[in-house]
């Protein structure tokens, strides 16, 4: 044994530290994970608490935030008194991906027009979005998708109606190589073993990433379409099909970027979400692209009809 050794005496320390703001967060942590119940939580993982004077703030494992009264008796126990739901903001996938894009595209056009308000402005705004909390999961995805309903589309409506005519005008360019549903069985599948998961993980991940590099590609052939607006005059002179063309556009457009958003949502938790809804997804997304390449090819082809305005 070292003689030099200090040794304490715990009892005294204990006492000498109650009370303070540390022995109190302890307190009211440990009491936290004795009543999960009362925070809608099953589970000790994913719990954080934040302690103030009189009261605690509680997140559980679903980003869901409540506020409760606490108070000490005279055992030192902490108990707590109203309990309350917090109405934080949480964004599920249907929102984050269009909402995050729009902010940051907002803050680069800002810089480069030299709008340093602008770029502020929607810099908090991002730094917000991400701040509050986000939810995402493939079941989120996969609901987003669906509740979009982009089958409804005028534009889709439009290819349904069209597709020989439309096919017609754009020639060799309505057979482009594009990602095709390809998950059907896998999707049928009951119980798979663990290494097999991973396996068709690895694959539905790949072909995620083919996707969205073909929904890039169709929004960047479209670029010329998107910026015509009514100050174009369509060569032919037929200002009924120049405004239906111009709505078109916008739509298809609006509608690639919102699928983008959506397939970057479903890319980021690939290595975790569930396998069946991220192949749902991945299948619902390729559908999709079938109608949004001859859409794309056919918006690329005609907007090449329509002369500029002059410059003033």
């Amino acid at each position: 044994m070292n003689h030099n050794e200090k040794l304490v005496d715990t009892t005294i320390v204990e006492r000498l530290v109650e009370g303070s703001f540390e022995s109190l967060i302890e307190k009211v942590d440990e009491a936290v994970l004795r009543n999960l119940n009362l925070f809608g939580a099953d589970d000790v993982e994913g719990i954080h608490s934040w302690t103030y004077p009189s009261h605690v703030i509680v997140a559980n494992e679903n980003a869901e935030f409540f506020r409760a009264e606490y108070a000490i008796d005279e055992s030192g126990e902490v108990t707590f008194g109203k309990v309350e739901r917090q109405d934080i903001p949480v964004k599920e996938a249907k929102h984050l991906g269009g909402e995050a894009r729009r902010y940051a595209d907002e803050v680069v056009l800002a810089v480069f027009d030299g709008d340093d308000d602008r770029a502020q402005e929607n810099f908090e705004s991002l730094f917000t979005l991400v701040a509050n909390g986000v939810r995402v999961t493939a079941e989120s995805v996969e609901d987003a998708i669906t509740e979009a309903d982009f089958g409804s589309s005028d534009w889709m409506k439009a290819v349904d109606s069209n597709a020989v005519t439309m096919r017609e005008f754009v020639g060799a360019a309505s057979n482009k190589d594009l990602p095709k549903p390809r998950f059907d069985a896998l999707i049928a599948i009951d119980d798979l073993a663990e290494e097999d998961e991973e396996r068709h993980r690895k694959v539905v991940r790949e072909s995620l990433r083919r996707l969205r590099s073909a929904l890039e590609d169709l929004n960047n052939g479209i670029a010329l379409a998107r910026q015509i607006d009514e100050t174009y005059a369509l060569r032919e002179g037929d200002e009924m099909a120049a405004s239906h063309f111009i709505e078109f556009s916008r739509l298809l457009g609006e509608d690639l970027d919102a699928m983008i958003g959506l397939v970057e949502d479903a890319i980021a938790i690939s290595e975790d979400g569930t396998l069946k809804s991220l192949a749902r997804i991945h299948d619902a997304v390729a559908e999709f692209v079938a109608d949004a390449g001859l859409a794309s090819a056919f918006a690329e082809k005609f907007s090449t009809k329509f002369t500029a305005p002059e410059a003033a």
